[in-house]
């Protein structure tokens, strides 16, 4: 504490004796309080610590995605929430002119770790083959160089253990394989499972929790 005349300061008449925490903390204006750590804030801290972080104009819960995959080891579903956030993150749409902001409409997983009948067996535990289709707002954000980056974070962070599949489609793309009845890539979404969903997913604001990149 700084300021004020050693007689207006409580704390400092119990030194030398035994003083209580709540004498002390009676003793401090509640504007200079600090709060006690809970236990479960171990936990929180360690998430926000966490290397990879969300994209800035998202509130973004982990445990989320992670429960979209529930029927998967606990490993693959940090892996899945991990390869989404990293998507979300370093998507980079101005690598190109569009006409209109750059927007991922949805993430999906697609294939055999999309089966709630899934099973581990010997290979599958050690090593995971996973397949991402993204669907975004304009035919000009499929260019690979809006994707670069995301690839790179994804080998660099996850290629030891895991393949890594994406798959990127326009709006568009689907609007027309649902007027073509195209079944391959209809009857594939509708058998993943939506990890990001623009239209659905709360944005900063809405509730606690956000987490900027660092």
């Amino acid at each position: 504490m700084t300021g004020g005349h050693p007689e207006d300061n409580p704390a400092r008449h119990h030194v030398g004796s035994a003083v209580t925490v709540g004498q002390l903390l009676n003793a401090v204006p509640a504007a200079q309080r600090t709060p006690l750590a809970h236990p479960r804030d171990n936990a929180r801290t360690a998430a926000v610590r966490d290397n990879m972080t969300t994209p800035t104009n998202d509130v973004y819960v982990r445990e989320v995605v992670m429960a979209r995959v529930g029927h998967l080891i606990r490993r693959k579903q940090r892996e899945i929430e991990r390869i989404t956030r990293i998507l979300r993150a370093f998507f980079d749409p101005n690598q190109v002119q569009a006409p209109e902001p750059g927007q991922i409409k949805r993430i999906i997983l697609i294939g055999p770790y999309a089966r709630r009948s899934w099973y581990e067996d010997n290979r599958t535990l050690t090593f995971s083959d996973y397949e991402f289709w993204i669907v975004v707002s304009h035919p000009l954000f499929t260019d690979e160089r809006c994707w670069q980056r995301a690839r790179d974070v994804i080998g660099r962070e996850l290629g030891d253990r895991c393949a890594v599949d994406l798959e990127i489609y326009a709006k568009s793309d689907i609007r027309m394989a649902k007027a073509e009845r195209d079944t391959f890539i209809l009857d594939r979404i509708e058998a993943g499972i939506t990890l990001y969903r623009a239209s659905r997913d709360a944005p900063l604001g809405a509730r606690d929790g956000g987490k900027a990149r660092q």
